[in-house]
């Protein structure tokens, strides 16, 4: 995802997905490609994934404004 594009508040950079700008996409893949932590990662995103349903999101969101 690009940093400051809206998907920074749901991914964390190395946590749950990655992050970068425009200008150092090559730099991300390969850091990316070297990275010993992509099957935690890949977990977390997926654990990510579960938490915004439609559903989920509807009630964080209405939570949120309440």
């Amino acid at each position: 995802g690009l940093k400051n594009d809206g998907i920074d508040g749901i991914i964390k950079d190395g946590k749950n997905g990655y992050l970068t700008n425009l200008d150092n996409i090559e730099d991300k893949i390969i850091e990316i490609i070297q990275s010993e932590d992509k099957n935690a990662i890949l977990n977390n995103s997926y654990q990510t994934v579960l938490n915004y349903t439609n559903e989920k999101a509807c009630k964080n969101y209405i939570q949120s404004i309440q």
